[in-house]
Parts: C-alpha cells; sequence; structure tokens
C-alpha cells in the first residue's frame, strides 16, 4: 500500500513546505500538488527546513483528475457539510479503514483543500472516505501544514504496510478487485435504472468506502449470483 498526499491549490508556500516536514518526520515520501507552484517558493523550503527533497521531487499536475487518476482509494480530508448523509472518520479511525483494506487497495490518495475554501465538493463527493479532525472548537482551526502533521502521525502505523508491500498477504483480494468491486456495483445500479436516485447513490459510495479486504471477495460472488438472477 502506498499513501500519497495530495495538495489541491495551495497558496501558501510556508504551508506546503510544513506539510513536506510533517511527511518526513513521519516516514511519508510521496507528495503530489495540483494546480500551484507554492512548493516552488522559498519560504516553502525555508519551513520544510531537512524535508526540501520532497518539495523538489513533488509530483506537479494540472488537476485533480491527472493526480488522482492511478490511485484506487480516496480520502478526502475535510470538515463536515451540513445536509451532507455520508459519515466521517476521525484520523485514528481513517487508520483502521485503512489496515483492514492492506490487501485490497495498492494506492490511497490523501487529500487536502486550499487554505481558504477547503476541497471543491466535486472531489469531497468523488472520495471513497471523508475524514475530519475533531476539533473542541471549531475556530480557530487547524491550518493545512498543522492539519497534514495530525493525519501524519496518525497514519504513521501504515509505515509497516508501505514497508512490507506484497509480504504477508492472505491471498483473499488483490488491489484489481476493489476498483472492479466499485464498478460492478455501479453497473449494477445503472441496469436497476436507479442510478438517479442521489441519496442511493450517496449511501452505497459511502459504505463501499467502508468495506473491509476480506469482504471484497465475498460481496463479488453475491455479484455473481444477482447478475446471473437478472434478466
Amino acid at each position: 500500500m502506498e499513501l500519497i498526499f495530495v495538495l489541491v491549490s495551495p497558496a501558501r508556500p510556508a504551508n506546503v513546505g510544513a506539510v513536506a516536514r510533517a511527511m518526513k518526520t513521519q516516514g511519508f515520501a510521496q507528495l503530489r500538488i495540483v494546480d500551484s507552484v507554492a512548493h516552488q517558493d522559498p519560504e516553502a523550503g525555508w519551513v520544510a527546513h531537512g524535508a526540501e527533497e520532497l518539495l523538489a521531487e513533488a509530483s506537479c499536475f494540472a488537476s485533480a483528475d491527472l493526480a488522482l487518476s492511478d490511485c484506487d482509494f480516496v480520502i478526502a480530508t475535510t470538515a463536515r457539510r451540513r445536509g451532507c448523509a455520508r459519515d466521517y472518520w476521525s484520523p485514528q479511525q481513517t487508520l483502521q479503514q485503512l489496515e483492514s483494506k492492506a490487501t485490497a487497495i495498492q494506492r490511497v490518495a490523501l487529500l487536502f483543500g486550499c487554505e481558504e475554501s477547503g476541497l471543491p465538493n466535486t472531489l469531497i463527493d468523488r472520495a471513497d472516505l471523508l475524514s475530519c479532525i475533531p476539533l473542541a472548537q471549531p475556530y480557530p482551526s487547524l491550518n493545512l501544514g498543522q492539519a497534514a502533521m495530525v493525519y501524519a502521525y496518525a497514519l504513521s502505523p501504515l509505515k509497516t504496510l508501505l514497508s512490507g508491500a506484497g509480504q504477508g498477504r492472505d491471498d483473499l483480494t488483490d488491489s484489481g478487485e476493489w476498483q472492479a468491486l466499485k464498478q460492478r456495483v455501479a453497473t449494477l445500479q445503472e441496469s436497476l435504472l436507479n442510478s438517479e436516485d442521489q441519496k442511493l447513490s450517496e449511501w452505497l459510495h459511502d459504505r463501499l468506502g467502508l468495506v473491509e479486504g476480506r469482504d471484497i471477495r465475498l460481496l463479488h460472488t453475491l455479484l455473481n449470483d444477482i447478475e446471473k438472477a437478472l434478466p
């Protein structure tokens, strides 16, 4: 499993440098920048202080779609939205969800939005899992660098999975089966003519993000039976 920190339109070089520093202190190295060159500003390097190579090696993308094209699981870090029926998971709960999918997903994107406006709703809706940091007071909120540090620390146990890729697999699932499951569910929903039911689609998308690796093959078997029974 690979964990990639993805910054969408970051505006302040100091915050990007702080993200790089937080990542390195917890052993993460993959950084992607979307629609921004803030990491190239000297101030970013000053704040990174020892993690300058993460800024130099960061991958740059013109759009979030390009940045996420090779990722099979997406986590959006965001504040809670009123009226949203989806569940929000703390950083610690997010770790548990990822650990349960250790053999089912290969490349995970952890999304952070820009400082002023956060992530756009289109990316939040696309994410397989929504995560937020519980705060005692809604304001002042954490800035980008602080939020990245919280997640880097909370998800640091994943390093054992990152370094042990391909070892200790239980052969229950592979990374392709996770993507195939999402596609099959979407296709089934379309065939049942309920793909326009927004609440159902949102609920399915939310629940699929919580499926544990050991259950993915079972769901594939169930879908096989359902597809055979359909006219």
